[in-house]
């Protein structure tokens, strides 16, 4: 018997009078047909006439069981409807033929509606028979059939509680059973029905989707959503041993589907590595569009922040991806405009930044950094592309703190990565290539020399040890080279020009050159190793290669002497708010200026062209003041006892920078103030003391073109020069 439940709304007056009605005519109706009913039984008929029977024994089901909220049938006459409705799940009533077997199909349609009430409702043994019957169906239907999405719907209704609808309490042993074996079909289903079909796969991910959404209500719930993520690795990629990889039919997916697919990781309580592994082998997918791959970050990094991922497990994650991600084409020059469709590298650049985002979104960055260090630097040495290194660097100091916490073995594996490092961007980015513009050229450089820029200057022992480890690659064998890595060049001069066009690359930096200075012997070092390739007698060298070599070490040696000038200009340079800490007072006009203390005057200097000239000489030999080089945190003490003795009554500043003095051959050194202006601020006057030899008629043409600019310029207060490489790393996608 029907337990009608008190939720049951009372019938209304015109309902009351359809049920006296029927129970008046019903009774000589219902004795018939329960003799009758199912009409098919009792004779034996053809397959067309069985199939037709089929569909009156099913109509009048649905009827039967419409009416039942306001008739009260007998007991016998719901069971015979009862055991109509499972054997027609159960297949026992199904014509072999195709157009028969899709009549029923549609019939059997009409009838799931009915199954979550008659099992919250009937007696235990037919509550089981149902379910038994009603599974059965659901896994023997085909997979794009319409029947297998009424299964889901009414699937659906029996697991995922809803407010003001019957469902199944799983606190039934018997019903949790069969709602366990519903859900573990759902990952099979999906991956059965792939890329092609995918109303159904959305149909699905919708289940699962609601599924997650109400597992915290209980916990065997919980437990098998959480075991579904094994089922579900095939459904994003496999990665097979012999290192093929197979992608599942999430990268062919709809966006939608796709977006549905990420939101159910959302609610699995605890991701497994082999499941991290297989998202992030997925994401490698050259097919996957970006907005997906940011998506999978996002969700997985809003997972690790709900604690469903443990911390090494994300981290891992992070390094596969950056680590694996293949950029094309591999030769940054090879992106003309015409290419840049078929291009992701700026993809890459995207993902790159959003994971050292990430990253310093995780904890604390020194914590972070030391579980990182490890795992970056061993991927780093297996000599992975220019591109993926350079993400791994970009990792490495998105972390590092404002005095390196990089350990000393970290060091050892830098010395022999960033040599390695340097040449691949020497070789994949040619400074004159005539196939990528002056542009793309100077800012693919930079984005790739960022990393080691930071690394040097937070660590200047660093760039000494890699200066070094170059120099030694002029004298050692070849073999010391990467013999995978085909771009290398094997002859002696193409080596030496690799290694002096790094050189070069560094010196286009101030900040890194002036770090650089102190590494002279290095320099010199490598220098006169090339020499002493050129006059070698046991080094078989061709005339072309002699001048390849003669060519790389002019051009090392200019540079060498350029440096050499700019730091003498340097080491004279004087800041006025130096000496204004000590008490002095800078005063100027009319061409005219003077440095007193107290009474007493300590410099004076008159304006010619674009600098002031020292009068005289200095009234005090103990005035010292500190020199903050420009961009630089490094302060370094200047001494002002040395300026010159000798008034030098001529001067005179040519167009090209160059500083002459004709009117005096025969004076041994000169002396300049130079004062600047910027109009950001006027509290702060920088004075530069300048002083070189006579014999060093020229100074590099960077440092001696000075604008011609009138009295001084004035540069913001607190507000030192920062490098166009400086700004932070990680807030921005594209670097």
């Amino acid at each position: 018997m029907i337990d009608e439940g008190t939720s049951e709304s009372r019938p209304s007056h015109g309902e009351l009078d359809v049920a006296m009605l029927g129970g008046t005519i019903s009774l000589t109706l219902m004795k018939k047909l329960l003799v009758l009913f199912p009409l098919n039984m009792r004779n034996q008929l053809s397959e067309k006439d069985d199939v037709t029977y089929f569909v009156l024994d099913s109509v009048m089901t649905e009827i039967f069981l419409h009416l039942s909220k306001w008739i009260c049938p007998p007991g016998v006459m719901l069971e015979k409807f009862l055991e109509f409705l499972e054997n027609a799940l159960l297949g026992k009533i199904c014509s072999d033929r195709r157009s028969g077997k899709a009549i029923q199909e549609k019939h059997i349609i009409s009838l799931l509606p009915f199954v979550p009430k008659l099992v919250s409702q009937v007696a235990n043994d037919w509550k089981s028979g149902l379910l038994q019957a009603f599974t059965k169906a659901f896994k023997d239907c085909n997979p794009v059939s319409s029947l297998k999405l009424a299964c889901l719907s009414t699937m659906e209704e029996m697991v995922v509680p809803r407010q003001g609808m019957l469902y199944l309490d799983p606190r039934d042993p018997e019903i949790l059973n069969f709602q366990i074996a519903w859900i573990r079909e759902l990952p099979m289903l999906l991956i059965l029905l792939g890329d092609k079909n995918t109303s159904h796969s959305q149909v699905v991910l919708h289940l699962l989707l609601r599924l997650g959404q109400c597992a915290f209500m209980n916990y065997s719930f919980a437990l098998e959503y959480d075991n579904m993520q094994f089922s579900l690795q095939e459904f994003f990629c496999i990665y097979q041993d012999d290192g093929n990889i197979i992608y599942g039919p999430f990268v062919r997916l709809p966006r939608e589907s796709q977006e549905l697919s990420l939101c159910c990781l959302r609610y699995i309580s605890n991701l497994d590595l082999h499941m991290l592994r297989s998202i992030a082998y997925c994401c490698l997918c050259p097919e996957l569009e970006q907005y997906v791959i940011i998506r999978v970050i996002e969700i997985l990094h809003s997972a690790y922040k709900s604690g469903h991922i443990q911390i090494a497990d994300h981290i891992s994650f992070f390094i596969t991806l950056l680590s694996r991600f293949r950029v094309l084409p591999e030769n940054v020059n090879a992106v003309m405009e015409r290419d840049v469709n078929i291009s992701n590298r700026g993809t890459f650049k995207s993902i790159t930044g959003i994971v050292c985002s990430c990253l310093l979104q995780m904890g604390d960055s020194s914590l972070v950094f030391k579980i990182l260090e490890k795992m970056v630097l061993d991927q780093m040495l297996q000599n992975l592309p220019l591109d993926n290194v350079c993400a791994m660097l970009r990792m490495l100091i998105a972390l590092d703190s404002e005095e390196t916490i990089i350990s000393e073995q970290a060091f050892v594996s830098l010395v022999k990565i960033l040599p390695r490092y340097l040449i691949d961007i020497v070789h994949c980015i040619a400074e004159d290539d005539g196939k990528a513009s002056g542009s793309l050229s100077s800012s693919a450089c930079c984005y790739y020399l960022v990393p080691c820029f930071f690394l040097f200057v937070k660590s200047h022992r660093l760039l000494g040890l890699v200066s070094k480890m170059l120099g030694s690659w002029i004298n050692e064998s070849l073999s010391i080279l990467p013999c995978d890595h085909t771009h290398y060049e094997t002859d002696i001069s193409s080596r030496v020009e690799a290694i002096v066009s790094v050189l070069l690359l560094l010196h286009k930096d101030d900040k890194i050159w002036q770090i650089m200075s102190s590494f002279k012997a290095e320099i010199d070092c490598i220098l006169q190793s090339i020499v002493s390739i050129q006059s070698s007698e046991e080094i078989s060298v061709t005339l072309q290669e002699k001048h390849k070599l003669k060519c790389a070490h002019d051009r090392l040696e200019n540079a060498t002497s350029a440096l050499h000038a700019e730091m003498q200009f340097r080491r004279n340079l004087v800041s006025l708010s130096q000496l204004d800490s000590k008490g002095c007072r800078v005063s100027s006009a009319g061409g005219a200026m003077k440095i007193s203390r107290g009474c007493m005057v300590l410099m004076k200097g008159e304006k010619c062209g674009s600098m002031f000239r020292l009068i005289g000489k200095t009234q005090t030999s103990k005035v010292e003041g500190k020199r903050c080089a420009r961009g630089c945190r490094y302060l370094k003490r200047v001494s002002f006892a040395s300026i010159a003795e000798t008034p030098v009554t001529s001067f005179q500043v040519s167009d090209d920078g160059e500083r002459v003095n004709p009117a005096r051959e025969g004076v041994k050194s000169r002396s300049l103030f130079r004062a600047n202006r910027d109009s950001a601020s006027e509290s702060r006057h920088k004075l530069e003391a300048v002083s070189d030899s006579a014999g060093a008629a020229a100074l590099h043409p960077r440092l001696v073109a000075v604008p011609r600019l009138p009295h001084a310029i004035i540069e913001p207060k607190n507000q030192p020069h920062t490098a166009s490489w400086e700004r932070p790393l990680t807030m921005s996608p594209s670097i």
